[in-house]
């Protein structure tokens, strides 16, 4: 693992009751999500979605079982993306859980099977895991998919 700006996280990292994270993923400034990156059960992030300032959210992006990402839209169990959600800078995607420059991603973040990851854990430039976000067992977070090629935060 490397730790800084455009951090990679895993090459098939394993984070709890079979959630995997990474295989290529990269994280910091410039981030992409996408290349069909799975978030969930179901939950499909949308190939070349592009996040961050003036971001692209994806023509019918799912985001959750037939879930579209617009404004107001839940995007899985507690976690909200568009009320309240700022594109770029302070994005916020969820509960306590801010995308952009700065970006945290909770602190304590609770991944699979009770596996806490995080706690001030920082990845690339400006990034910290943690603040509360829970991402359930199963859950894959990459299979290919690079967060860290592309978006301007």
């Amino acid at each position: 693992m490397v730790t800084g700006a455009g951090m990679v996280m895993g090459a098939g990292v394993v984070m709890g009751d079979g959630m995997v994270t990474g295989a290529g993923m990269v994280t910091g400034a410039g981030m992409v999500m996408g290349a069909g990156m799975v978030m969930r059960a179901g939950m499909v992030m949308e190939a070349g979605v592009v996040m961050g300032a003036g971001m692209v959210m994806g023509a019918g992006m799912v985001m959750e079982a037939g879930v579209v990402m617009g404004a107001g839209m839940v995007m899985g169990a507690g976690m909200v993306t568009g009320a309240g959600m700022v594109t770029g800078a302070r994005m916020v995607m969820g509960t306590d859980v801010v995308m952009g420059a700065d970006m945290v991603m909770g602190v304590g973040v609770v991944t699979g099977d009770g596996v806490v990851v995080g706690a001030g854990m920082m990845i690339g430039a400006d990034t910290v895991m943690g603040a509360g976000m829970v991402m359930g067992a199963g859950m894959v977070m990459g299979a290919g998919a690079v967060m860290g090629a592309g978006m301007v935060t």
